[in-house]
């Protein structure tokens, strides 16, 4: 925003700079006895505001609001969103679609030897996953740890993770489908789900206790949420949620942190279904801090509204670099309660 006055005393009473009063103290000529109708003496009385010049976030741009106007300022806005296919995503500061995640290996399986990185806390046994069968056995016998790797293909949920990783090549090519009367997948206790698209459940994922994560995953439909996490700890990267609640028609909400959970969001983007983009009801206690996270395109249908984001509680809430755009509806219901710091936000 432009200012010619970068750092102004907020406890300087008008005048004190000298602008607006004469030495003597007195209103400036044509100020005195000014009654509604002096248009001098109200002209006097009003200045416009004096913005301080903040620089844009990385990959947004400055613009000018009421250019021409002598109270015109300039604001930052990230890209026009653009639309993007399975697989792909829009960063918050991107002006296009990137890939989720990983690219597939040209053999459909991760190398965890030589070219892939163990995710942190996960030094146990590696189990190389390629079918349903081989999917059930892993589990049965995976202990807090251990890491499961799919290779590309499809797979049948639901999975109950506890302590354990699962991972996919590529979110773009390793799917989970599952039935729609009960969670897609549930973490407990430290369990990891990363580098896969999952598809059904109602919520497509759940998480119930600390340390659980949801990384690189893109959530292509589901019922009535989708990542529930209640009574949680852990962090959201990477995500995008996409399409829920198209069975149905009505509401759903792709982000939901409840309760007294300690969470923390980046680089998350909810898009194209009716209802709440995110909810979060957070006690004290509690914690959710996010930066670059998007909510766009959602409501919009005759029996669906939409709220980009909704939070209540007496929890804490930071959040930097958000985007609500497309939203038929709301942009934000705040609570009164809820203790908020917002930063880089814009709502369009």
């Amino acid at each position: 925003m432009t200012d010619d006055d970068p750092d102004p005393d907020p406890d300087q009473a008008p005048g004190a700079d000298g602008g607006d009063e004469s030495p003597d103290g007195q209103a400036p000529d044509g100020a005195q006895g000014g009654g509604p109708g002096d248009a001098v003496g109200l002209t006097a009385a009003l200045r416009s505001p004096r913005l301080r010049d903040w620089p844009c976030p990385t990959g947004w741009a400055p613009s000018m609001v009421e250019e021409g106007q002598p109270w015109e300022f300039s604001a930052c806005a990230p890209p026009a969103r653009a639309p993007c296919g399975p697989g792909e995503y829009q960063p918050i500061d991107s002006e296009q679609c990137v890939r989720l995640g990983e690219a597939c290996p040209a053999d459909g399986v991760r190398d965890w030897d030589r070219t892939s990185a163990r995710p942190a806390g996960y030094r146990g046994e590696v189990k190389m996953v390629a079918n349903d069968d081989e999917l059930a056995v892993a589990l049965a016998v995976a202990t807090p740890g251990d890491l499961i790797s799919l290779a590309v293909g499809d797979y049948v949920g639901p999975l109950d993770l506890t302590g354990v990783a699962v991972v996919g090549a590529c979110p773009a090519g390793v799917r989970i489908l599952s039935p729609s009367d009960g969670p897609g997948v549930q973490l407990r206790n430290g369990a990891l789900i990363k580098g896969i698209t999952l598809l059904g459940g109602s919520p497509v994922v759940l998480g119930t206790d600390a340390g659980i994560a949801v990384e690189e995953v893109e959530i292509a439909g589901g019922q009535d949420a989708g990542i529930r996490l209640n009574r949680a700890a852990g962090a959201l990267r990477h995500v995008v949620v996409r399409g829920l609640g198209a069975e149905l028609h009505t509401f759903a909400v792709g982000i939901e942190l409840l309760s007294g959970g300690h969470i923390a969001m980046h680089d998350v983007v909810v898009e194209g279904f009716g209802g709440f983009g995110y909810l979060i009801d957070v006690n004290r206690g509690g914690s959710v801090q996010g930066s670059n996270c998007v909510a766009a395109e959602i409501g919009g249908s005759v029996d669906s509204v939409g709220v980009g984001m909704s939070f209540a509680g007496n929890g804490d809430l930071d959040l930097r670099r958000t985007l609500f755009e497309g939203i038929h509806g709301q942009g934000i219901l705040a609570g009164a309660e809820t203790r908020s710091h917002l930063q880089d936000m814009v709502i369009r």
